[in-house]
């Protein structure tokens, strides 16, 4: 049966549609479109915070599993690293310097050297922790420290073997992301803003560096006729050599006198040179190895405070949080002395402690920002005596608690537990 379309006015028939019925159409799919698109976004700018971060994490995280899918997992779909925890870095860089996207893919499965504990998720949860840690050690010249905050080292250099160093962070701090690992990288406002691509204002080197900020600042605020006697350039030392080279912040900067005419430009470039550009090949050795698995597209949706919490885990420890994904083994439940006086006892800790008590039961320090997907376990154990420390079974997020006869008895047990626990044995 043939459908035919009737013109009204001039009594034709035709086969197909008019084109002014065509373009109506088009215009109606077009508003539907674009009135939905509205109301999501409505909807987005009325939810929650946490939600709309839950959400961007959600499409982040499947966009970056469709982004390095692949039906070739090469000879095993793990990647095993046997570590020595005394060397953790040097012996991991070696490692990765071979990796590739198809490497990094791969179940992290760990191995510690003259260790006993298997990796169920403990191990790999401590390995990505303290690896990280070892970013900011001053001997590797990756990270320096800035008011408890971490930035590229102004002594780093262009140098090969130092490149593959920033790349090598970069690698991991992907491969942490594509695992859904939590680091411990507290990095400035600036080093996230150069990985989101926001451009860097003069005003964000107070963080890094208060002393050029608060000369750069003095510039802005009064007259330097015959008070300033620089040229558009920057003394840069060697740190191999010591030797002492004039580079310029612009095109023959170092013949450019700076004038009261023309200092806001030399501000924005002091500052723009510091910030990034003297840093400029670390950085991208940086996002290179990063980039590895991770997309600059993919982290953009992100603002700085969500990109930091996707890295590091939440910065406060909730009790109440963590009791809300706990569940009771060996004849105790919540209404149990012993239980009552283990959330007493994470209530009582000094943050420092909460975090090593923490780390000692789960391989790692912060809460997931979606919750265990071990459910926290706290188990009775019936086979201990009440002069035992409690012991941990970190791929399963489980203490396990001696029967002891008071509160203090189990904060000393406890305390002396996590305070000298370091690397996994077969319990």
């Amino acid at each position: 049966e043939r459908q035919f379309w009737f013109h009204t006015i001039t009594g034709s028939r035709q086969l197909s549609p008019p084109p002014e019925w065509v373009e109506h159409k088009e215009q109606l799919k077009l508003e539907r479109e674009r009135n939905a698109h509205l109301r999501k976004e409505k909807l987005e700018e009325d939810q929650d915070p946490a939600v709309k971060f839950r959400m961007k994490r959600f499409r982040f995280f499947k966009a970056l599993r469709d982004h390095n899918k692949t039906s070739n997992l090469a000879d095993t779909p793990l990647m095993h690293l046997k570590i020595r925890r005394s060397h953790m870095f040097t012996d991991t860089l070696a490692i990765f310097s071979h990796f590739k996207r198809k490497d990094l893919i791969k179940k992290t499965k760990i191995e510690f050297v003259g260790e006993d504990g298997i990796d169920s998720g403990g191990l790999t949860k401590d390995w990505y922790l303290s690896l990280s840690r070892s970013f900011s050690v001053a001997v590797h010249n990756i990270f320096t420290e800035n008011g408890g905050l971490l930035e590229i080292s102004q002594k780093s250099d262009a140098s090969p073997s130092s490149l593959q160093k920033f790349e090598f962070a970069g690698m991991l701090l992907g491969k942490a992301l594509y695992d859904r690992q939590f680091l411990d990288v507290p990095l400035t406002k600036n080093f996230f803003k150069l990985i989101l691509n926001i451009p860097i204002q003069a005003d964000d080197l107070s963080e890094v560096d208060e002393t050029l900020n608060k000369s750069l600042s003095w510039i802005m605020e009064n007259d330097i006729t015959d008070v300033i006697f620089s040229t558009f350039s920057v003394e840069v030392k060697d740190e191999k050599s010591n030797k002492i080279e004039r580079m310029p912040l612009c095109e023959n900067g170092e013949n450019r006198d700076v004038t009261e005419e023309n200092k806001e430009e030399y501000v924005k470039l002091m500052a723009e040179w510091r910030l990034k550009y003297s840093v400029l090949s670390q950085l991208e050795a940086f996002k290179s190895g990063l980039n590895v698995l991770v997309p600059d597209e993919l982290l953009e949706n992100f603002s700085i405070s969500e990109l930091e919490m996707l890295f590091n885990g939440k910065k406060n420890i909730s009790v109440d949080e963590i009791r809300a994904y706990t569940i009771y083994q060996g004849g105790i439940d919540a209404g149990s002395k012993v239980v009552l006086w283990f959330w007493q006892l994470m209530r009582d800790y000094e943050m420092e402690s909460k975090m090593k008590l923490l780390k000692f039961i789960t391989g790692s320090d912060r809460v997931p920002l979606d919750g265990f997907d071990q459910p926290f376990n706290i188990t009775n154990g019936e086979d201990m005596t009440p002069d035992m420390l409690p012991r941990a079974h970190t791929c399963f997020n489980q203490i396990v608690l001696p029967p002891y006869k008071s509160y203090a008895m189990m904060k000393a047990k406890t305390s002396l537990a996590i305070e000298n626990t370091e690397g996994f044995e077969m319990t």
